[in-house]
């Protein structure tokens, strides 16, 4: 259709489209810090939010008492730290909160992953200010086994009195039988019980994970899901989601898996990631090992208004432990939908990146295609056991995100992503028998454009030379032209005279030394 001008392809080592702002080290040898990241609202009054992660096996408060480290999200420097009693792992979770307290700046929530002298699985949960850093009130449990603590979640405001409250689970409740598990939503003001909420069936081990999904029912109150990764309505080991009324607890909605999928391990959302204008969630699930090798995983992302799968993302390997964490971005790269962020911390092999390197993963809503990579580069480093998305962290208006490493040597790190902008395109006069401009944006000076177009719509093409493009195959370049000072690179290209009603998918590869860049893919029709 376009007049293809012959080129040999540049060989262009693809530029990561995010870029680590921040690494941060943990406390002291083997704490696992970043088993838990988290945002948290500005702390320090420096017009930037900050960063609350976990160090469960830090040793300052006797042997495993665990920390939470407050963090300023402008350089990481340390604003405050919590430590836990000998056993207890505090910072085994950690969630921002908005301000419960009144005093104008918001607050935050830690767990103990064990809260008795008998070291058994039943935590405890602290919520402290962000002003000064003082308790403000904490949440146990009456109960040795339930894993109280194990999920936190910020529901937002379900009893309408105008300040946030907090969700907490309980995967090992027995009140439905063993293990059939609970979430407790208590007043962020008063820390009254607000609702309970108990798992079907025993082993359903509702309330592994949880997190607010807005008021998605219309009647002004704030609703909640919550995951059941072994409930078997559909199939053993299937794992649902329950959509749950933030005022009156009556279920919205209910998400099953198939059979082993376990969905419901990881929640992360909503977001709008298919850009229909619609709330989505994204959901994790991570078999238990079935063999010495094999943690099979997965991610779905579903529309919350209907419960339609939008999605579904499979793992490299099955033994990476894919979708233990996931969280949905707002819009990471500029194209207008939102983008997944899934971790795989058993990721890597021997001689490789590392056996257990882990890695975190990014995916486009608008192709599907996977835009991002960040391994960890040595055993047991579990890169992308914890994440979480941080919001607009530098204000350019893309969501920015952390990923925690609790197994780098020595100490454990957090990655702090400023997402990057990817450069635009656009096409004008895009008529049969007519000329053309295509038109680049946002590159950097001095690149080289090169033009390419697809009639088989969005999807993956690899060339040897490293160019990467969102285009289905078969592609072919069309041209190009230099990015001027102003960032822009302009191209003249035919249009053939039969072409009208065709339509075409085009995409910009961006060719410097700083490594090659992908611009957002467009597609268009011939008139």
């Amino acid at each position: 259709m376009f007049l293809a001008i012959p080129a040999t392809l540049l060989l262009a080592a693809p530029a990561p489209p995010q870029e680590p702002f921040l690494t941060l080290s943990g406390p002291s040898p083997g704490s696992e810090f970043g088993a838990s990241v988290a945002v948290v609202g500005d702390l320090d009054g420096d017009g930037t939010p900050d960063l609350l992660a976990g160090a469960p096996r830090e040793a300052a408060g006797g042997s495993r008492a665990g920390a939470t480290l407050v963090l300023s999200g402008a350089d990481g420097s340390q604003i405050r730290r919590h430590d836990g009693a000998a056993d207890q792992r505090l910072g085994f979770r950690v969630l921002g909160l908005p301000d419960l307290d009144g005093d104008g700046t918001a607050d935050y929530a830690v767990s103990a992953q064990r809260d008795n002298p008998a070291g058994l699985l039943s935590g405890l949960v602290r919520l402290f200010s962000g002003a000064t850093g003082s308790l403000i009130r904490e949440f146990r449990s009456a109960s040795t086994w339930d894993r109280f603590g194990e999920c936190l979640a910020a529901p937002g405001d379900l009893d309408g009195d105008g300040v946030a409250d907090l969700l907490i689970g309980a995967p090992n409740d027995d009140w439905q039988g063993p293990g059939a598990g609970a979430v407790y939503v208590f007043s962020g003001a008063t820390g009254a019980r607000l609702q309970v909420q108990f798992g079907t069936d025993p082993w359903d081990l509702f309330g592994t994970s949880a997190c607010g999904v807005g008021d998605l029912d219309g009647d002004g109150r704030d609703d909640f899901a919550v995951g059941a990764p072994r409930a078997d309505a559909g199939g053993t080991d299937a794992g649902a989601v329950r959509v749950v009324s933030g005022r009156t607890g009556a279920v919205l909605l209910r998400l099953d898996g198939q059979a082993g999928q376990v969905l419901g391990l990881a929640l992360g959302g909503p977001a709008d990631f298919d850009g229909d204008g619609l709330p989505d969630l994204a959901v994790g699930g991570v078999e238990e090992l079935v063999s010495l090798t094999q943690r099979p995983g997965g991610v779905s992302v579903f529309r919350l208004t209907d419960g339609a799968r939008i999605a579904r993302f499979e793992p490299d390997d099955p033994d990476e432990g894919f979708g233990q964490a996931v969280a949905l971005l707002g819009d990471g790269d500029g194209d207008g939908f939102g983008d997944l962020l899934a971790g795989a911390p058993f990721a890597g092999e021997i001689g490789g990146t590392g056996l257990a390197a882990g890695a975190a993963r990014i995916f486009g809503g608008l192709t599907g295609r996977r835009s991002f990579e960040w391994t960890g580069d040595a055993n047991q480093d579990r890169l992308g056991a914890a994440l979480v998305a941080a919001g607009d962290l530098n204000g350019d208006g893309l969501d920015d995100f952390l990923v925690g490493e609790p197994g780098a040597n020595p100490a454990g790190a957090v990655w702090v992503f400023h997402s990057r902008r990817r450069p635009g395109i656009a096409i004008t006069g895009l008529v049969a028998g007519g000329v053309a401009e295509v038109v680049s944006s946002g590159g950097r000076p001095g690149d080289l454009a090169i033009f390419f177009f697809g009639r088989q719509g969005f999807g993956e093409t690899t060339f040897a030379t490293g160019i990467s493009l969102d285009l289905a195959s078969p592609v072919t370049e069309a041209g190009r032209a230099p990015v001027d000072a102003a960032g822009v690179a302009r191209l003249l290209v035919a249009v053939p005279p039969g072409a009208a009603g065709l339509r075409i998918w085009l995409q910009a590869w961006h060719a410097g030394s700083a490594g090659g860049l992908p611009s957002l893919p467009i597609t268009a029709a011939v008139g």
